[in-house]
């Protein structure tokens, strides 16, 4: 550690010394389009410019997500290059995401850059108390993310940013499907110049494609912001809450498993401005609580009730000097539960992280790394670099070194029952990777390509010798993944000839995973994602009628490959849209997650209605 310590230091300020006359004055050369024409992405401690980031980052916008044939955040991660969309049960009620072949432990999920992982289990980290009216953008960063996120962003970071109006507008929506599926939507805007105030309600109920798949959920957003002189300042507060039947979700033995999921989610966010600084700090409180039953109509034959809770306090300073970009950042973490299985938990951690930037003419260069303490292991130093060079205004190659760990949840730590064993003295899961990409982005044609190696140790997984034994949580696995990831988009500008394609996107991602499990049985760490391919056709807009169709071909470690497509088709007039959407429109058989089979073709229709008032 201090050998890590000694070459960070003499990186962060020897460098810039040696790089000070390359350093650009006239960054107008390097900005040749207008600032709104960029993608500003939360890749760093400081937000960025897209095209300058010296790693993978996938962008997803409102306006793609309005194209697509979902109705929940959820089920919007099944269309992101290098994400694995392990669904449970129907309508994104429980998905396990991953990236780039983690498990979905390793993810880490963000609102606004808030931390919604829950400390329970991964399995209920997607329980986001928002609508996909209330999104301005996903952001998906593949790789290591501890050097800016700390813990647990340790394959992956998916940042879910939230829309700021500044106008007075509505939106509503209604759907309804087979299977009793119904879906309600609203969405209410108050702004101006100087705040913004958005509120909206979902409510989804469905019947279940099988016997015990029913569900219904109900979420709540509210997002003020309020602008002044000298920054801004964001309030957040949701909730969340579903209930529904987890069909064979963690044992085939016991069909009639129920579930029931709450969260609560506060978050206070602020940016003082000023010359050459800026100062942002931040608070939230996640309070999450998760009722299990075996048998849904014997409560008393088995019952697991948790309530936790999460919270933090950051600052975050940044700092701008002819020497480049600094930023610094402090966290204080909690983490609690109580539980009639687990009993009664708490930790506290914290952290401090630091990153410089140096901008030069031909691109981009920055170094970073996170001190953080964690119970029983004091601290830890875990860094990282990134460099991004541009051969001109429109093609960039990209190299990054990053360093990542995850600290187990509860349920690894302390879950007790007939066939499945926490582990307290589970040690944090470690991770190195280095990638290298090309990517190119102009009006014709938009493509990346990058390769990544990444090696593991201490994973942890649910693993035994023999079938009879009861499942132990052990640091038992190293891991080491290669991977290649490439994605192609045609622009607008070349497509505008064609009279009918309006967006045309491939993608595809290939990973081979190298794993030693010392003899042991897995649960989870053969579960990965080996091959994936994506296509998005979308239409030209005739009398107001558009067609879209999303296919997508993955192949897991431990499953045959198979081919799903969804599509969408719609009419708009003025403020007004009716759409049918259907999913696994082929009518495939095949296994998500767990031991309940995926749903089968499966129709939608409905109406959107947006206006402002």
């Amino acid at each position: 550690m201090k050998n890590k310590l000694l070459i960070f230091w003499l990186m962060i300020f020897i460098l810039p010394g040696n790089l000070q006359a390359e350093l650009t004055t006239d960054s107008e050369k390097t900005k040749q389009k207008k600032l709104e024409e960029y993608v500003i992405v939360t890749a760093s401690l400081m937000p960025a410019i897209k095209s300058e980031a010296g790693r993978n980052v996938m962008v997803i916008s409102a306006e793609e997500i309005k194209k697509l044939p979902i109705s929940t955040v959820e089920e919007l991660l099944k269309y992101v290059a290098g994400v694995d969309f392990q669904q449970r049960g129907a309508g994104g009620i429980q998905v396990d995401p991953s990236v780039r072949a983690g498990t979905f432990e390793q993810v880490l999920i963000l609102l606004n850059g808030f931390k919604l992982n829950d400390p329970q289990t991964g399995h209920n980290t997607l329980n986001i108390p928002i609508s996909l009216e209330d999104i301005e953008r996903i952001e998906v960063l593949k790789g290591p993310g501890s050097r800016i996120f700390g813990p647990n962003a340790l394959s992956g970071a998916i940042n879910i940013i939230t829309r700021s109006s500044r106008e007075n507008a509505f939106s509503l929506s209604l759907r309804k499907g087979q299977y009793g599926y119904k879906d309600f939507s609203s969405t209410f805007n108050l702004g101006n110049a100087r705040f913004g105030h958005t509120v909206s309600l979902t409510w989804r109920s469905c019947d279940g494609y099988i016997e015990n798949t029913d569900f219904n959920h109900l979420s709540l957003h509210n997002r003020l912001a309020i602008n002044f002189a000298s920054g801004k300042t964001l309030f957040l507060a949701g909730f969340s809450e579903k209930a529904f039947g987890a069909n064979s979700f963690y044992s085939p033995s016991y069909p009639e498993q129920w579930e029931e999921n709450k969260v609560l989610f506060m978050a206070v966010d602020s940016i003082f401005l000023q010359p050459n600084f800026t100062i942002a700090p931040r608070i939230y409180l996640r309070l999450g609580s998760d009722k299990y039953l075996l048998k849904r109509n014997d409560p008393s034959f088995y019952r697991n009730l948790h309530h936790n809770l999460s919270g933090s306090v950051e600052l975050k300073f940044h700092h701008f000097s002819s020497f480049g970009e600094t930023s610094a950042g402090l966290e204080w973490r909690t983490e609690s539960i109580d539980s009639n299985r687990l009993g009664w938990q708490r930790r506290k951690t914290s952290g401090f992280f630091i990153e410089h930037k140096i901008q030069t003419f031909f691109g981009a260069f920055l170094i970073g790394g996170v001190l953080y303490h964690y119970p029983k292991y004091g601290w830890k130093f875990w860094p990282g670099a990134e460099a991004n060079y541009s051969f001109n205004y429109n093609l960039q190659i990209y190299i990054s070194y990053n360093q990542a760990f995850r600290l187990p949840t509860f349920t690894e730590l302390f879950y007790s029952d007939p066939n499945n064993r926490g582990n307290p003295e589970l040690r944090p899961e470690e991770t190195k990777e280095i990638e290298a990409g090309l990517r190119q982005e102009n009006k014709y044609i938009n493509f990346e390509i990058g390769i990544f190696y990444r090696k593991a140790e201490n994973l942890i997984d649910w693993v035994k010798k023999s079938s009879p034994d009861p499942w132990r949580a052990e640091n038992i696995s190293k891991i080491t993944n290669f991977g290649t990831e490439s994605s192609l988009n045609f622009g607008h500008q070349l497509l505008r000839r064609s009279s009918i394609m309006e967006t045309l996107k491939i993608s595809f991602v290939y990973y081979r995973s190298n794993k030693d499990l010392r003899g042991y049985l897995s649960k989870y760490a053969l579960t990965g994602l080996k091959k994936q391919f994506l296509l998005n056709l979308q239409s030209k807009s005739f009398s107001g009628w558009r067609i879209g169709l999303h296919g997508r071909y993955f192949q897991r470690l431990n499953q045959k490959g198979v081919f799903v497509l969804d599509g969408k088709l719609s009419w708009t007039s003025g403020d007004i849209e009716l759409f049918v959407e259907a999913t696994n429109l082929g009518d495939r058989f095949y296994y998500d997650a767990g031991f309940l089979p995926a749903p089968g073709r499966w129709i939608y229709g409905g109406l959107k209605i947006r206006g402002i008032k």
